[in-house]
């Protein structure tokens, strides 16, 4: 996907600034409403907000998802 300069997207992640399992991701992104928030990041950001800046809760349908792989 390629971003427009100057927006800001909210992206799924479930990791932590340190690029780890955060276990925070809706249920392994299959519901929800399995748990209240899942931790996201942000297409704007250039330090560690890419991958986790706060916690959005589970029902958003607009966010697109990072996918990593070890």
């Amino acid at each position: 996907m390629v971003v427009p300069s100057g927006t800001i997207l909210e992206v799924w992640t479930g990791t932590t600034t340190a690029g780890a399992h955060s276990g925070d991701t809706c249920n392994g992104w299959t519901d929800g409403s399995a748990t209240p928030t899942a931790d996201v990041g942000l297409t704007s950001e250039t330090g560690s907000g890419w991958t986790a800046k706060y916690l959005q809760f589970c029902d958003r349908t607009n966010l697109r998802l990072y996918c990593f792989e070890q």
